[in-house]
Protein backbone atom coordinates (compact mmCIF):
# COMPACT_ATOMS: atom_id res chain seq x y z
CA UNK A 1 0.00 0.00 0.00
CA UNK A 2 1.33 3.42 -0.91
CA UNK A 3 2.22 5.77 1.92
CA UNK A 4 -0.61 8.25 2.44
CA UNK A 5 1.06 10.33 5.15
CA UNK A 6 4.81 10.71 5.74
CA UNK A 7 6.00 8.58 8.64
CA UNK A 8 7.34 11.64 10.49
CA UNK A 9 3.86 13.17 10.60
CA UNK A 10 2.30 9.88 11.73
CA UNK A 11 4.84 9.64 14.53
CA UNK A 12 4.00 13.15 15.72
CA UNK A 13 0.25 12.52 15.59
CA UNK A 14 0.58 9.33 17.60
CA UNK A 15 2.77 10.91 20.27
CA UNK A 16 1.19 14.30 20.91
CA UNK A 17 -1.70 15.18 23.20
CA UNK A 18 -4.38 17.64 22.19
CA UNK A 19 -5.19 16.25 18.75
CA UNK A 20 -8.62 17.37 17.53
CA UNK A 21 -10.99 15.91 14.99
CA UNK A 22 -13.07 18.70 13.47
CA UNK A 23 -16.26 17.40 11.86
CA UNK A 24 -18.69 18.94 9.41
CA UNK A 25 -16.68 20.86 6.84
CA UNK A 26 -16.48 24.64 6.98
CA UNK A 27 -20.05 25.51 7.99
CA UNK A 28 -21.18 24.46 11.44
CA UNK A 29 -17.99 22.52 12.15
CA UNK A 30 -17.53 21.07 15.63
CA UNK A 31 -14.41 19.58 17.16
CA UNK A 32 -13.68 16.76 19.56
CA UNK A 33 -10.45 15.66 21.26
CA UNK A 34 -9.15 12.33 20.04
CA UNK A 35 -6.23 9.90 20.05
CA UNK A 36 -4.83 8.81 16.70
CA UNK A 37 -4.16 5.23 15.65
CA UNK A 38 -1.63 5.91 12.86
CA UNK A 39 -2.46 3.18 10.34
CA UNK A 40 -1.83 3.22 6.62
CA UNK A 41 -4.98 3.76 4.59
CA UNK A 42 -7.56 5.35 6.84
CA UNK A 43 -6.37 6.63 10.18
CA UNK A 44 -8.54 5.91 13.20
CA UNK A 45 -9.54 8.63 15.64
CA UNK A 46 -10.45 7.19 19.03
CA UNK A 47 -13.11 9.47 20.50
CA UNK A 48 -15.79 9.73 23.16
CA UNK A 49 -19.09 8.42 21.70
CA UNK A 50 -21.04 11.21 23.43
CA UNK A 51 -19.25 13.95 21.50
CA UNK A 52 -21.90 16.10 19.71
CA UNK A 53 -19.46 16.72 16.85
CA UNK A 54 -19.91 13.16 15.57
CA UNK A 55 -23.50 13.91 14.56
CA UNK A 56 -22.16 16.42 12.06
CA UNK A 57 -20.67 13.58 10.02
CA UNK A 58 -24.16 12.46 8.98
CA UNK A 59 -24.67 15.92 7.48
CA UNK A 60 -21.21 16.36 5.96
CA UNK A 61 -18.41 13.75 6.04
CA UNK A 62 -15.74 16.40 5.40
CA UNK A 63 -13.41 16.55 8.39
CA UNK A 64 -9.93 17.53 9.43
CA UNK A 65 -7.35 16.56 12.02
CA UNK A 66 -5.52 19.35 13.83
CA UNK A 67 -2.49 19.02 16.08
CA UNK A 68 0.12 21.44 17.34
CA UNK A 69 2.84 21.60 19.94
CA UNK A 70 4.48 24.78 21.20
CA UNK A 71 7.42 22.87 22.70
CA UNK A 72 8.26 20.97 19.51
CA UNK A 73 7.20 23.89 17.31
CA UNK A 74 5.09 21.96 14.84
CA UNK A 75 1.63 22.39 13.40
CA UNK A 76 -0.31 19.71 11.53
CA UNK A 77 -3.58 20.10 9.68
CA UNK A 78 -4.94 17.21 7.60
CA UNK A 79 -8.14 17.56 5.61
CA UNK A 80 -10.11 14.52 4.56
CA UNK A 81 -13.34 12.69 5.23
CA UNK A 82 -14.68 10.63 8.13
CA UNK A 83 -17.74 8.63 9.10
CA UNK A 84 -19.18 7.79 12.51
CA UNK A 85 -17.43 4.68 13.71
CA UNK A 86 -18.19 1.72 15.92
CA UNK A 87 -16.65 0.86 19.26
CA UNK A 88 -13.03 -0.21 19.28
CA UNK A 89 -13.99 -3.75 20.31
CA UNK A 90 -16.52 -3.99 17.46
CA UNK A 91 -14.01 -2.89 14.82
CA UNK A 92 -12.46 -5.43 12.46
CA UNK A 93 -9.01 -4.15 13.45
CA UNK A 94 -9.59 -4.20 17.20
CA UNK A 95 -6.43 -6.20 17.90
CA UNK A 96 -4.38 -3.35 16.41
CA UNK A 97 -6.54 -0.55 17.80
CA UNK A 98 -6.30 -1.73 21.42
CA UNK A 99 -2.68 -0.58 21.52
CA UNK A 100 -3.79 3.01 20.87
CA UNK A 101 -6.63 3.21 23.38
CA UNK A 102 -5.72 5.87 25.99
CA UNK A 103 -5.01 4.79 29.55
CA UNK A 104 -8.25 4.36 31.46
CA UNK A 105 -10.34 4.26 28.31
CA UNK A 106 -12.89 1.51 27.81
CA UNK A 107 -12.50 -0.03 24.33
CA UNK A 108 -16.07 -1.28 24.54
CA UNK A 109 -17.28 2.32 24.74
CA UNK A 110 -14.78 4.46 22.84
CA UNK A 111 -15.42 4.84 19.14
CA UNK A 112 -12.89 4.23 16.38
CA UNK A 113 -13.77 6.83 13.73
CA UNK A 114 -12.13 6.10 10.35
CA UNK A 115 -10.52 9.13 8.70
CA UNK A 116 -9.34 9.17 5.08
CA UNK A 117 -6.57 11.80 4.69
CA UNK A 118 -6.67 13.79 1.46
CA UNK A 119 -4.66 16.97 1.97
CA UNK A 120 -1.78 17.70 4.37
CA UNK A 121 -0.49 20.99 5.76
CA UNK A 122 2.60 20.49 7.93
CA UNK A 123 5.03 22.95 9.46
CA UNK A 124 7.87 22.29 11.88
CA UNK A 125 10.37 25.07 12.43
CA UNK A 126 11.66 25.99 8.99
CA UNK A 127 10.43 22.72 7.49
CA UNK A 128 7.12 22.98 5.66
CA UNK A 129 5.04 20.66 3.50
CA UNK A 130 1.67 21.06 1.84
CA UNK A 131 -0.10 18.93 -0.76
CA UNK A 132 -2.63 16.19 -1.51
CA UNK A 133 -2.17 12.58 -0.50
CA UNK A 134 -2.48 9.74 -3.05
CA UNK A 135 -5.94 9.11 -1.60
CA UNK A 136 -6.90 12.72 -2.21
CA UNK A 137 -5.68 12.62 -5.80
CA UNK A 138 -7.67 9.48 -6.54
CA UNK A 139 -10.93 10.54 -4.91
CA UNK A 140 -13.81 10.14 -7.40
CA UNK A 141 -15.91 13.17 -8.24
CA UNK A 142 -19.23 13.81 -6.51
CA UNK A 143 -21.07 13.03 -9.75
CA UNK A 144 -19.37 9.65 -10.15
CA UNK A 145 -20.04 8.77 -6.51
CA UNK A 146 -23.73 9.65 -6.89
CA UNK A 147 -24.05 7.63 -10.09
CA UNK A 148 -22.38 4.64 -8.48
CA UNK A 149 -24.53 4.88 -5.36
CA UNK A 150 -27.76 5.37 -7.27
CA UNK A 151 -27.33 3.02 -10.23
CA UNK A 152 -24.12 1.04 -9.78
CA UNK A 153 -25.74 -2.22 -8.64
CA UNK A 154 -29.11 -2.03 -10.39
CA UNK A 155 -27.98 -1.71 -14.01
CA UNK A 156 -29.57 -5.07 -14.97
CA UNK A 157 -32.95 -3.89 -13.66
CA UNK A 158 -32.60 -0.55 -15.49
CA UNK A 159 -31.72 -2.22 -18.79
CA UNK A 160 -34.52 -4.79 -18.43
CA UNK A 161 -37.00 -2.03 -17.65
CA UNK A 162 -36.05 -0.01 -20.73
CA UNK A 163 -36.35 -3.03 -23.05
CA UNK A 164 -39.70 -4.10 -21.58
CA UNK A 165 -41.18 -0.61 -21.81
CA UNK A 166 -39.86 -0.13 -25.34
CA UNK A 167 -41.43 -3.41 -26.47
CA UNK A 168 -44.77 -2.51 -24.91
CA UNK A 169 -44.83 1.00 -26.38
CA UNK A 170 -43.91 -0.40 -29.79
CA UNK A 171 -46.74 -2.94 -29.54
CA UNK A 172 -49.47 -0.76 -27.97
CA UNK A 173 -48.71 2.34 -30.03
CA UNK A 174 -48.71 0.86 -33.50
CA UNK A 175 -49.66 3.61 -35.94
CA UNK A 176 -49.40 6.28 -33.22
CA UNK A 177 -45.93 7.69 -33.72
CA UNK A 178 -46.54 10.80 -31.64
CA UNK A 179 -47.86 8.76 -28.69
CA UNK A 180 -44.85 6.45 -28.92
CA UNK A 181 -42.50 9.43 -29.07
CA UNK A 182 -43.50 10.85 -25.69
CA UNK A 183 -44.69 7.67 -23.93
CA UNK A 184 -41.34 5.87 -24.01
CA UNK A 185 -39.24 8.62 -22.31
CA UNK A 186 -41.93 9.38 -19.73
CA UNK A 187 -42.46 5.73 -18.82
CA UNK A 188 -38.75 4.96 -18.66
CA UNK A 189 -38.06 8.11 -16.61
CA UNK A 190 -40.73 6.97 -14.15
CA UNK A 191 -39.14 3.54 -13.79
CA UNK A 192 -35.63 4.98 -13.53
CA UNK A 193 -36.57 7.51 -10.84
CA UNK A 194 -38.38 4.90 -8.76
CA UNK A 195 -35.44 2.50 -9.05
CA UNK A 196 -32.79 5.09 -8.22
CA UNK A 197 -34.83 6.64 -5.39
CA UNK A 198 -35.51 3.24 -3.84
CA UNK A 199 -31.87 2.19 -4.20
CA UNK A 200 -30.61 5.39 -2.56
CA UNK A 201 -33.04 4.95 0.33
CA UNK A 202 -31.85 1.36 0.74
CA UNK A 203 -28.18 2.37 0.74
CA UNK A 204 -28.85 5.10 3.31
CA UNK A 205 -30.59 2.54 5.53
CA UNK A 206 -27.69 0.12 5.04
CA UNK A 207 -25.25 2.80 6.18
CA UNK A 208 -27.17 3.27 9.43
CA UNK A 209 -26.95 -0.46 10.00
CA UNK A 210 -23.25 -0.51 9.16
CA UNK A 211 -22.71 1.79 12.14
CA UNK A 212 -24.85 -0.52 14.28
CA UNK A 213 -22.90 -3.56 13.10
CA UNK A 214 -25.86 -5.12 11.30
CA UNK A 215 -24.53 -4.69 7.75
CA UNK A 216 -21.15 -4.85 6.08
CA UNK A 217 -19.61 -1.60 4.77
CA UNK A 218 -19.75 -3.13 1.28
CA UNK A 219 -23.54 -2.69 1.39
CA UNK A 220 -23.09 1.08 1.10
CA UNK A 221 -19.48 1.73 0.06
CA UNK A 222 -19.84 5.38 -0.99
CA UNK A 223 -21.41 6.25 2.36
CA UNK A 224 -19.17 3.98 4.43
CA UNK A 225 -16.07 5.64 2.95
CA UNK A 226 -17.33 9.20 3.41
CA UNK A 227 -17.63 9.92 -0.31
CA UNK A 228 -21.28 10.94 0.12
CA UNK A 229 -23.13 12.36 3.09
CA UNK A 230 -26.03 10.44 4.57
CA UNK A 231 -28.30 13.50 4.48
CA UNK A 232 -27.58 14.16 0.80
CA UNK A 233 -28.44 10.58 -0.17
CA UNK A 234 -31.67 10.64 1.85
CA UNK A 235 -32.75 13.93 0.29
CA UNK A 236 -32.00 12.75 -3.23
CA UNK A 237 -33.96 9.55 -2.66
CA UNK A 238 -36.98 11.56 -1.48
CA UNK A 239 -36.79 13.83 -4.55
CA UNK A 240 -36.49 10.89 -6.96
CA UNK A 241 -39.39 9.02 -5.38
CA UNK A 242 -41.59 12.13 -5.28
CA UNK A 243 -40.99 12.94 -8.95
CA UNK A 244 -41.44 9.27 -9.85
CA UNK A 245 -44.78 9.19 -8.01
CA UNK A 246 -45.93 12.32 -9.88
CA UNK A 247 -45.03 10.70 -13.19
CA UNK A 248 -46.99 7.60 -12.16
CA UNK A 249 -50.10 9.78 -11.94
CA UNK A 250 -49.35 11.14 -15.41
CA UNK A 251 -48.90 7.65 -16.86
CA UNK A 252 -52.19 6.47 -15.42
CA UNK A 253 -53.94 9.23 -17.36
CA UNK A 254 -52.14 8.48 -20.62
CA UNK A 255 -52.96 4.80 -21.17
CA UNK A 256 -54.55 2.16 -18.96
CA UNK A 257 -51.75 -0.41 -19.25
CA UNK A 258 -48.75 1.89 -19.41
CA UNK A 259 -48.43 2.39 -15.64
CA UNK A 260 -48.75 -1.33 -14.72
CA UNK A 261 -46.21 -2.27 -17.41
CA UNK A 262 -43.81 0.40 -16.12
CA UNK A 263 -44.10 -0.76 -12.50
CA UNK A 264 -43.75 -4.45 -13.34
CA UNK A 265 -40.77 -3.82 -15.63
CA UNK A 266 -38.95 -1.87 -12.90
CA UNK A 267 -38.56 -5.13 -10.90
CA UNK A 268 -39.19 -3.20 -7.68
CA UNK A 269 -41.61 -5.97 -6.70
CA UNK A 270 -38.51 -8.21 -6.58
CA UNK A 271 -36.00 -5.75 -5.15
CA UNK A 272 -38.07 -4.33 -2.30
CA UNK A 273 -38.62 -7.70 -0.54
CA UNK A 274 -34.92 -8.59 -0.96
CA UNK A 275 -33.83 -5.26 0.48
CA UNK A 276 -36.35 -5.49 3.33
CA UNK A 277 -35.08 -8.93 4.35
CA UNK A 278 -31.52 -7.62 4.39
CA UNK A 279 -32.42 -4.57 6.48
CA UNK A 280 -34.52 -6.54 8.97
CA UNK A 281 -31.73 -8.89 9.97
CA UNK A 282 -31.14 -8.59 13.71
CA UNK A 283 -27.72 -10.18 14.00
CA UNK A 284 -24.52 -8.58 12.69
CA UNK A 285 -23.23 -9.99 9.44
CA UNK A 286 -20.37 -12.43 9.95
CA UNK A 287 -17.07 -12.42 8.01
CA UNK A 288 -18.44 -15.42 6.08
CA UNK A 289 -21.02 -13.07 4.53
CA UNK A 290 -18.22 -11.16 2.78
CA UNK A 291 -17.93 -14.02 0.30
CA UNK A 292 -21.47 -13.47 -0.90
CA UNK A 293 -22.08 -11.51 -4.10
CA UNK A 294 -22.88 -7.87 -3.45
CA UNK A 295 -26.53 -6.97 -3.62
Amino acid sequence: MREQIPSEILRLLAGVDGVRLVCGGRKGAEGVSCHIAPFEGPLYCIVDPKAPALRRLFVNPEARIEAESASDEFNIRIRGRAVPGRSVMSNRRRSELLHWVPDGGDPRVLLAVPFWPEYIEYKKGTEQFEGPTPMGKERPSLTMSLLEAGMGRIWPAIIFSFIAIWLWVAYAGRGQAVWQFYSLPIAFSTSLLLLVGSNLAYRAACFRRVIEGRCLPESAPQLSEGLLSHRLVVRLSVVCLAVGAALCALLSAMESWLLPVTLVSSLLWVLWPMWAIHLLQKEPESPHDQRRPRR
